[in-house]
């Protein structure tokens, strides 16, 4: 569906900070029918991913070496230096920035109470992704985290986000909403596992077989069978670069 504006808190912009920039932007545009076009030299290079005309994501060079290449949600915030003052109160830091971007908006990259980094933006004249909850769009938005009841507590001191009732009490795994409306979810891991807190961005298909075939086919690797959720199929794909995405095909 388009989106003309983002509720705060809100995931509304996606980067992927990639080893191999051209080699990614094939990549995506062959799975996910993404159109993809080069900035001028004031934007660094920085692609801009649109499907049906609409913006969807983004795709820059790593900021430095020997960063491994992954997505970044951001999410929307209407006063960017409030949330970094409550990030830094709710345990956190600021990693990027603040910085400003053109006369798009205003970003920051920070880490989390448990270390997982996560994007912040601040819209100007760009409010973010155009599409959402569509085939080729972005669909949800998952943290694996170490302690859901410190991410808990961060989510909702700095962006509001409320975890429902029903899973408020899990060990497990939880979901939260702003407005009433699902926004993010999360998932709890052992702190000794082999497994860094880090956020993870699902894309939505219509076929998710035939998209999993081109991923492959495109150089990507499979991270496991598909898998059958209550809320469709969900396949977990690793890109040429090494940047992992979540494929769902909506159950009907």
């Amino acid at each position: 569906m388009e989106i003309e504006r983002f509720t705060d808190g809100t995931p509304c912009w996606f980067d992927l900070y990639s080893s191999d920039p051209e080699a990614a932007s094939s990549f995506y545009a062959n799975v996910l029918g993404w159109t993809i076009e080069s900035g001028g030299p004031e934007s660094g290079g920085y692609k801009m991913c649109t499907l049906g005309d609409r913006p969807v994501a983004g795709i820059m060079g790593q900021a430095a070496e020997g960063i491994s290449s992954a997505w970044t949600s951001y999410l929307r915030s209407s006063d960017l230096t409030s949330t970094l003052t409550a990030v830094a109160g709710a345990g956190g830091s600021t990693l990027i920035g603040p910085m400003d971007v053109l006369d798009l908006g205003h970003l920051a990259v920070v880490l989390d109470v448990t270390g997982a980094s996560v994007g912040v933006w601040e819209p100007t004249t760009f409010e973010g992704a155009g599409r959402v909850g569509e085939p080729g769009a972005y669909l949800w938005a998952e943290l694996t985290t170490s302690s859901l009841d410190w991410s808990t507590a961060f989510y909702q001191e700095v962006f509001g986000l409320v975890a429902t009732e029903e899973s408020a009490q899990s060990n497990d795994a939880r979901q939260f909403t702003k407005g009433g409306h699902p926004i993010i979810g999360m998932v709890a891991h052992e702190p000794a596992d082999a497994v860094a807190d880090s956020w993870t961005l699902t894309f939505m298909v219509s076929d998710l077989e035939d998209t999993v075939v081109r991923a492959v086919a495109g150089g990507g690797f499979l991270g496991g069978p598909i898998v059958e959720l209550p809320v469709g199929r969900h396949a977990t794909v690793t890109d040429p670069t090494g940047a992992m995405f979540g494929l769902l095909e909506p159950g009907h």
